[in-house]
Formats: C-alpha cells, structure tokens, sequence
C-alpha cells in the first residue's frame, strides 16, 4: 500500500520518510500542536515549489503530490497542516 508515494517520499526526503513510517497512527496523532509543527519542520522543507533560481527546490507538484499523500495516509493531521501551507 502507497508504494508509489513511499518511493517517491524517499527521492525527495529520504531520511525524514523514516520518522512517519517508524510511529503508529495513534502516536502521530496523538502529539500536540507544537509536536505536530516540528515534525512538519522535519518532513517538509520550505520551498520545495519555489523556483530553483528564486532559491526554492523547483520541484512541480506533480513531483511532491506523492509525498504528501504518504503523509496524509500516516498522519492526517500534519497532512491538513501541509495542504494549508503549500495550497
């Protein structure tokens, strides 16, 4: 199940893939506001649709759409948290 996305997570993050499929459903989602915020700081960086040369890491997304299905799956709450950030 979401082999597509878990590939292509770990393209992008490869390290911080890791950390959504080491916890259970109910640790992710049981952490609170500031918990949450930190591991979004962990699973996403700041850019990732800007430009490369505006500084960003031009990814399009259709490249990162995947990753955040996966997070999404693994905790949704950081998925909503995602979507509000990089609508």
């Amino acid at each position: 199940m979401l082999t597509l996305e878990l590939e292509s997570a770990r393209k992008i993050l490869p390290a911080r893939t890791e950390i959504l499929q080491s916890q259970e459903l109910s640790e992710l989602e049981g952490k609170g506001g500031k918990q949450l915020t930190e591991l979004f700081r962990q699973c996403v960086r700041p850019g990732m649709l800007i430009p490369k040369e505006f500084g960003g890491d031009g990814y399009r997304l259709a490249d990162i759409a995947p990753l955040f299905r996966l997070i999404g799956a693994r905790c949704p709450s950081l998925g909503i948290i995602m979507l509000m950030h990089h609508h």
